[in-house]
């Protein structure tokens, strides 16, 4: 399969809980600003164009009153747009740097993708609180898609290598198709600890593109759940250790306590508060 693909886009879902840090404050939009300070002509930040209704209860909502911050790159053939979302108890951001679809970005090597971002992938470091990213990166097919979807890997393989050029890359999980065009799934939770999640879609059909940008709302909402579920798996992996330890102490306990009620021992009012 060739190395070449045409207009290419790459759309980063990243989500963090808003908890004691609400607002312009939120460690999300600092990372945001950080990404867009790399790429675009003049300093463009996305921090003070937002906007936080006052005593909304809305579970969805734009914080950019239903317009993206469009933006220009350094390279006159990628351009991007942010749009940040408030969503349940958390904010989230779907961040794009891409190609047009106007023919000036056809048929090119897979290896342009490391121009959206030099030096390091697309890749939002987060506290406590950060619940995690999606990375999606989009290009159109410049041959007929054979029906085998292993015949594309290589180049799926190719697309993540070049985002990811200098670090680590997500390992291979599973491949399928999405809205009529094939699609690879990199990143498995078997590595929790380290666990990176990357789609590669190669569209092939002018409706997949389509259905793509009407269910973007839904697409935000899908990987927002996802990477919250994951989150909370990793933090039980975390804490398992700390919660085995305490279950033996108590089962410790719990078997001296039966052991003293056998021998008809009256527990004294100190003995039961250390073992409430």
């Amino acid at each position: 399969m060739t190395d070449r693909i045409s207009a290419p886009n790459v759309y980063l879902y990243a989500f963090q809980l808003y908890n004691d840090s609400q607002g312009r404050d939120n460690p999300l939009w600092q990372q945001c600003d950080k990404i867009m300070a790399k790429v675009t002509y003049t300093y463009e930040r996305l921090t003070p164009h937002l906007v936080f209704p006052a005593n909304s209860h809305s579970y969805f909502e734009d914080l950019l009153s239903n317009t993206p911050l469009h933006f220009s790159t350094r390279n006159p053939l990628i351009e991007g747009f942010v749009q940040p979302i408030r969503i349940d108890d958390s904010y989230g951001l779907c961040l794009n740097i891409g190609c047009r679809e106007d023919g000036t970005a056809d048929n090119i090597k897979v290896s342009f993708l490391k121009k959206f971002y030099p030096n390091q992938p697309l890749l939002i470091g987060g506290n406590d609180h950060f619940l995690g990213q999606t990375l999606i990166i989009t290009a159109w097919l410049t041959q007929t898609p054979p029906d085998n979807l292993d015949s594309l890997k290589p180049l799926a393989d190719k697309c993540r290598d070049s985002l990811f050029s200098g670090d680590s890359p997500p390992t291979f999980y599973r491949s399928g198709k999405l809205f009529g065009s094939p699609i690879f799934e990199y990143g498995s939770v078997s590595d929790i600890a380290n666990y990176r999640h990357l789609l590669v879609w190669l569209l092939c059909d002018e409706k997949t593109d389509a259905d793509f940008n009407t269910c973007q709302d839904e697409i935000f909402k899908l990987l927002f759940h996802r990477n919250k579920i994951i989150k909370a798996f990793q933090d039980s992996r975390q804490i398992y250790d700390e919660l085995d330890t305490e279950f033996r102490t108590i089962e410790k306990n719990m078997d001296n306590l039966q052991q003293q009620f056998a021998r008809g021992t009256v527990l004294t009012a100190s003995q039961l508060l250390e073992l409430q």
